[in-house]
């Protein structure tokens, strides 16, 4: 027999266990709905289905199709190394997520500062504690596409209000920045 505290506790890790349950429901439901989009948008290219590619053409390195796609597509938001004056990636936004696509002549090391510790740490991470304050039940949620230690790719979902497209995309740049210069000294 569980004592009541015991039963307390037991009855809040089920609701916890249960809630991460839904979330997780609700994530697979999304990555579904975005696979069967991006397989339309394939077929309607004249490509196989991206589940029909093998392992690794099809993989979070590669830009979404409807970035810079014809007839009404998200027009992507250049990048800027400002110290070059060059292009060193773009972003894409859509309802669902903002999808940031560095150009493969970028070569910047996830672990290189400012990135973890203020774009990830304090800028996504700061909106996603307002998120769960505010009971947001899918809070923001940073992924970074790589290769090896090099990002290829950043997608954030959920970010809610369109208010904040404007500070994720230039805080990115501005962390890419920083990170680039460190990278030519």
């Amino acid at each position: 027999m569980l004592s009541e505290e015991r039963l307390k506790d037991v009855l809040a890790l089920k609701d916890r266990t249960d809630e991460k349950i839904e979330q997780c429901h609700r994530e697979l439901e999304m990555l579904e709905k975005e696979a069967a989009v991006l397989d339309d948008v394939l077929k309607q290219s004249s490509f196989a289905r991206a589940s029909s590619l093998p392992r690794g053409q099809a993989g979070p390195e590669r830009a979404p199709p409807e970035s810079g796609a014809p007839g009404g597509g998200p027009e992507p938001v250049k990048l800027m190394w400002k110290k070059e004056q060059r292009e060193i990636g773009s972003a894409v936004v859509t309802p669902e997520r903002v999808y940031i696509t560095l150009d493969e002549s970028v070569s910047v090391d996830a672990e290189t500062p400012p990135f973890e510790s203020f774009f990830v740490g304090k800028v996504i991470g700061g909106m996603r504690k307002k998120d769960s304050d505010e009971g947001v039940p899918d809070p923001i949620q940073c992924t970074v596409g790589r290769d090896g230690p090099a990002i290829r790719t950043i997608t954030v979902t959920g970010y809610r209000d369109p208010g904040r497209v404007g500070e994720i995309i230039n805080t990115a740049e501005w962390s890419l920045n920083r990170m680039l210069e460190r990278a030519a000294e």
